[in-house]
């Protein structure tokens, strides 16, 4: 009895000893997988850092206009903060919590919370892409105080298209959930970036920029067109769903906000938004116009664009259409006054400046 307590307490000690290796071993694994994960963190948020740096050092940031560099300022200091959780927590978007708590102040702040590397390399971009360039849009030839007047304008027309987003993609996700017993841990879904800002700005520049190419393209920017960019920028998004489905509501605010900001300058004039006037920008927005051009004719082909010119950079005047007549006559008494001004001043400095004869 006494060999086979003895074997029996051998071999138990076997197996524990094999448990606490084996226990030991699956731990090492999840600790080096997340060693893994947060040194792969690191690397982008590392690369982040050093991208925002070559811009300094390049002179780009000097050069940036006023509006541009407070946006990059606010998103990079909210993505350092965001490594606080409970400050992500407090500003981002949450459906079920939003509700829950009311806080109304979610549909807007998530917009200005950068929690991804990545995207915020992707807005960086964008910002010095296309932000120097929406300001001269929006500013104009106006006195400094009217150009900031319209420069306030542009910030209305982002903080709109990023509210329109967040409460639009509310009213689907409870809607989902009422009607179509969407699973409910889909409410619980948080979205937290520039998305909805990106699109706005992306769309803006399309509809003023239409034809704007980038020579650092080569070859690609005849592929490429400035009016294609926010589809670009929606299927980016959306596309990285089935990759991270956490991002489900990100590109769902995506969508949202390209609908929203395409509505924006589709339906300016009938409901009187306020937006910039562009010598040489289109007169109509039609959505043909953020499409590809072998889209476009594949379409008139089809015949589901009869109406629709074949460059939307220019828009035709000899179709009978009388908003298109009264905007073009409308151009041509601005450009008419404001040339009676300019020689109005030119003539009263000539006389200052002339000696009189007495």
């Amino acid at each position: 009895m006494s060999f086979q307590s003895s074997v029996l307490q051998n071999s138990r000690e076997d197996i524990s000893e094999n448990a606490v290796r084996a226990r030991s071993s699956s731990v090492g694994s999840e600790g080096g997988r997340t060693s893994q994960t947060v040194l792969g963190v690191a690397r982008l948020r590392k690369v982040a850092v050093q991208q925002v740096s070559r811009i300094w050092h390049a002179g780009r940031w000097q050069n940036l206009p006023d509006f541009t560099r407070l946006l990059l300022i606010a998103l990079v200091s909210t993505y350092c903060l965001s490594w606080y959780p409970p400050f992500t927590q407090f500003f981002s978007f949450t459906p079920a919590e939003t509700l829950a708590g009311l806080r109304i102040w979610n549909v807007v702040t998530y917009g200005f919370v950068e929690v991804h590397a990545l995207h915020l390399f992707l807005t960086l971009l964008v910002l010095v892409t296309v932000g120097r360039s929406l300001e001269e849009v929006w500013r104009g030839s106006e006195s400094p105080g009217g150009s900031t007047e319209r420069l306030l304008e542009l910030a209305m027309y982002v903080l709109f298209i990023t509210a329109f987003a967040s409460v639009l993609s509310f009213v689907i996700t409870f809607g989902a959930f009422l009607w179509w017993k969407l699973r409910p841990e889909y409410l619980f879904a948080s979205s937290a970036g520039f998305y909805a800002g990106n699109v706005a700005l992306l769309v803006a520049y399309a509809r003023y920029r239409p034809e704007q190419t980038f020579p650092s393209l080569g070859t690609l920017a005849r592929f490429v067109p400035v009016r294609t960019f926010p589809l670009m920028y929606v299927n980016t998004i959306v596309s990285l769903v089935p990759l991270v489905p956490t991002l489900w509501l990100s590109g769902l605010v995506t969508i949202c906000a390209f609908v929203g900001s395409w509505g924006y300058f589709r339906f300016a004039k009938k409901f009187q938004l306020p937006t910039p006037e562009v010598a040489g920008a289109p007169a109509e927005f039609p959505l043909y116009m953020l499409l590809p051009e072998f889209v476009m004719h594949i379409l008139q082909r089809v015949g589901i664009m009869r109406g629709a010119c074949g460059d939307p950079g220019t828009t035709s005047l000899e179709d009978g259409s009388t908003e298109q007549r009264d905007d073009s006559a409308r151009r041509r008494a601005t450009a008419a006054s404001l040339l009676d001004q300019h020689l109005y001043r030119s003539a009263t400095n000539q006389d200052a400046v002339s000696p009189t004869n007495v």
